[in-house]
């Protein structure tokens, strides 16, 4: 027997032990109860919230590189929500612009400081939406 027989009857083996594992598989999943509930895992939700922690951290990296001072460019996230990201404020939209006023910081003046720096810093970029609308800023 050459050595491209032999190769090609184990081979042939090989394939025919795989058939008959598959067919094992086949008999024993025709014996299942077919009315057995299968419970299926929706990731949908996941997927969103992956994708929506993936722009708040991308936001985050952006906003620190471009308009906190120096000292605070290193912040965790955390911090820098605590200290600005969740300041309670208004947003008022008008036909030419777009105005988010941040309350006063009545515990750090620090805090203060840096909403501060951070409102001027954007609002020197001069940034505008699609429409045409101007963002602005400012600390009450």
């Amino acid at each position: 027997m050459s050595k491209w027989q032999s190769y090609i009857k184990q081979k042939q083996r090989y394939i025919n032990e795989r058939k008959k594992e598959i067919k094992d598989i086949k008999d024993r999943m025709s014996k299942i109860e077919q009315k057995e509930i299968l419970y299926e895992i929706d990731t949908r939700k996941d997927h969103i919230m992956t994708n929506f922690e993936v722009v708040l951290n991308n936001a985050d990296i952006f906003l620190k590189q471009n308009f906190f001072p120096a000292d605070y460019r290193n912040l965790d996230f955390k911090t820098a929500r605590d200290i600005l990201y969740k300041q309670n404020g208004f947003i008022k939209e008008s036909n030419d612009e777009i105005l988010v006023s941040l309350k006063h910081y009545q515990q750090e003046e620090e805090h203060q400081r840096l909403a501060e720096y951070v409102v001027e810093k954007f609002n020197d970029e001069e940034i505008f939406t699609d429409e045409g609308k101007r963002l602005r800023m400012k600390v009450l």
